[in-house]
């Protein structure tokens, strides 16, 4: 097991500044992110290389709400890239078309990258990046931020991607190591996480001394849950949420356990439910309508397997155990329950936070389609965030993404 050091991760929201009433507040985050666009101009995203090899590119794997977003964020290679209905698709058009594959991640089989391999073609995979959008991707939300990668994907321990590769290999210089910090601060101070979904305000009772561990429910059959590795947590279970909560109950059977089941999961849109006679006896509390922000706040620690829920509370100044290895573990931020061989340089939160989000990830305006800097990104998710109908707007679209499940659609 790995420790950590807590003097590499402790970046509070707003570290040294007073704190201001609670009118000033959107001003003040407001203002934030406007000079912060400043830090931003000289940017330039890390490519994968191999985006640039092909005869253009051809999109495929795609889900229908993001299609429109692909051809603005891969414009500076293909003006008028393809779009192909599904993989095997993809792969006849990038084989006949000498076009480079963009596939996306968890759609590309170990056969179907194996026949894209044989045929010559190079691939590159994309996913969601860690700052998606304001609702679900099972809402039919597009998304604003992507992440693209010529080795493998962020989430899948099992080989390398250009993530780890960057936070194994990449020098940060002192003004990207404090842009870093920036971000976490505009990240946090602005109240923002991959979806933004919000939630009913929740309060947890009084502990009396006991720990306060936030354990975040996963989708079962999602790639981060199949594609992680862990020492501590049989990854074949059948129901990988009750292995987890079994798993931190026995590591700390005097503390309160807050379960937070995943948004997808309550929903009904994907497996992953534990059954309410096991989360009562292996959890305090089941907190599946409050905002994971406040239960951040709320609690003294995050224990997860491989969810983005330990980079949230790590941005906030959280410690987080890590029964998996998902790419923010195996750096000296967290602590490790599983030994992660490829990993092991030392980073600073601004270091992860900057070549996460500014080296790895690449942002567009979901409704201008125009490309946004990282900071602008935040700005333009607080906007829409704030926007009074958001949130009946983003339960229209969960009700409407049920239906379609539940047809088949």
């Amino acid at each position: 097991m790995r420790t950590i050091r807590a003097d590499r991760y402790a970046y509070g929201a707003r570290e040294g500044r007073a704190a201001l009433p609670v009118g000033m507040q959107d001003q003040d985050r407001a203002c934030d992110a406007r000079m912060s666009m400043a830090m931003a101009e000289s940017e330039v995203p890390t490519w994968p290389a191999a985006l640039a090899m092909g005869n253009g590119v051809v999109v495929a794997g795609v889900a229908r709400w993001n299609r429109k977003v692909m051809g603005a964020l891969l414009r500076e290679f293909d003006a008028t890239p393809c779009i192909a209905a599904d993989i095997a698709q993809g792969i006849a058009i990038a084989q006949r078309e000498g076009r480079t594959l963009v596939a996306w991640a968890a759609k590309l089989t170990t056969p179907l990258e194996r026949r894209a391999i044989e045929a010559g073609i190079t691939v590159v995979r994309i996913e969601d990046g860690f700052l998606r959008s304001v609702g679900l991707g099972a809402g039919l939300v597009p998304g604003a931020c992507f992440a693209l990668d010529g080795r493998g994907i962020h989430y899948d321990a099992t080989r390398p991607s250009d993530l780890e590769h960057l936070l194994a290999h990449a020098d940060v210089s002192p003004a990207e190591m404090q842009r870093g910090a920036h971000l976490a601060a505009l990240i946090a101070g602005n109240r923002l996480s991959k979806y933004n979904l919000g939630g009913v305000p929740q309060h947890l009772p009084p502990t009396f001394g006991r720990a306060r561990i936030l354990v975040p429910g996963q989708v079962a059959d999602d790639a981060a849950v199949r594609c992680t590795l862990s020492d501590t947590i049989d990854l074949r279970a059948a129901n990988i949420n009750l292995a987890l909560l079994r798993a931190a109950r026995e590591r700390n059977p005097g503390a309160f356990i807050v379960y937070k089941p995943h948004p997808d999961v309550t929903r009904g849109l994907r497996p992953g439910e534990v059954a309410p006679e096991d989360v009562r006896a292996l959890a305090d509390a089941e907190m599946a309508d409050a905002d994971i922000l406040d239960l951040i706040a709320q609690c003294d620690r995050v224990e997860t397997l491989s969810s983005l829920t330990g980079f949230e509370a790590l941005i906030r100044g959280k410690p987080v155990t890590v029964h998996g290895a998902p790419f923010y573990a195996g750096w000296g931020l967290t602590q490790d329950l599983t030994a992660l061989p490829r990993r092991g340089r030392w980073r600073t939160l601004a270091e992860l936070v900057y070549l996460s989000l500014v080296r790895y990830c690449r942002a567009v305006d979901p409704e201008s389609l125009e490309p946004l800097s990282c900071e602008q990104l935040i700005a333009r998710l607080a906007e829409i965030k704030a926007r009074p109908p958001q949130r009946a707007l983003t339960a229209a679209r969960m009700r409407l993404s049920w239906v379609g499940h539940k047809l088949g659609l």
